[in-house]
């Protein structure tokens, strides 16, 4: 198992221009061991941004089934809890009213 430097969302997230999408890229990049950001193009047009993140790996195509297992575990792991959460407040509402 690789092990990636901790803390690249919290370090790189604000350099993104974009405050919301900043702290999830640059923890997405840290987490894969990836570098994001750069030269872009945007309807044509270059647009260079911050580097989210360092880059540990190659890029590759195992680095796109590795972003998209991230994305699956941490969205299917966000729906499990969201559920856990709905359901002892749902029990804890039905108990108030007993």
């Amino acid at each position: 198992m690789r092990r990636f430097p901790r803390g690249g969302g919290k370090r790189d997230g604000g350099k993104h221009s974009s405050p919301n999408a900043g702290l999830g890229e640059a923890a997405f990049a840290g987490a894969l061991g990836i570098q994001l950001g750069g030269l872009n193009y945007y309807a044509g047009e270059p647009e260079q941004s911050a580097l989210l993140g360092e880059p540990l790996c190659r890029l590759d195509r195992r680095s796109i089934l590795s972003a998209n297992i991230l994305a699956f575990v941490t969205t299917a792991l966000f729906i499990l809890a969201s559920a856990a959460i709905l359901g002892f407040a749902e029990l804890a509402f039905y108990k108030i009213l007993a």
